[in-house]
């Protein structure tokens, strides 16, 4: 962690952070959740100068990892955070906004293709 704190690039560190993260065993959550929390902030903080793409590569990484510990909320609250680039779409990003909300995924889809989702027909 030593050498990630000393990386100057937001990004790049939020990255690295996350990479750190995702190698620790299920056995350390306690130090998994604080590194997410510590990535979490310095997306939010530092990382705004990135480009859109990769500002929801960082975000989709985050937010998976809280996904897959259970933490539901605070995936929620760092996807929320790519809903600003729009105009972007990365898969991995809807991808895990779609584990936690599969109508708010395909919305920005459908709006780029005009393709609508069929309502189920009743009998």
């Amino acid at each position: 962690m030593a050498i990630v704190e000393s990386i100057a690039d937001s990004a790049l560190k939020v990255s690295a952070i996350t990479s750190v993260a995702k190698v620790l065993p299920a056995s350390e959550r306690g130090r998994k959740q604080a590194l997410l929390e510590r990535a979490t902030t310095l997306l939010r903080d530092g990382a705004q100068r990135a480009t859109d793409a990769r500002r929801l590569r960082l975000i989709s990484a985050i937010a998976k990892q809280w996904l897959d510990i259970g933490e539901h909320d605070r995936a929620r609250l760092v996807l929320q955070e790519g809903k600003t680039a729009s105009d972007v779409f990365h898969t991995g990003y809807l991808g895990q906004l779609a584990r936690l909300e599969a109508d708010q995924a395909m919305a920005p889809i459908a709006e780029a293709t005009g393709f609508q989702q069929s309502q189920p027909t009743r009998r």
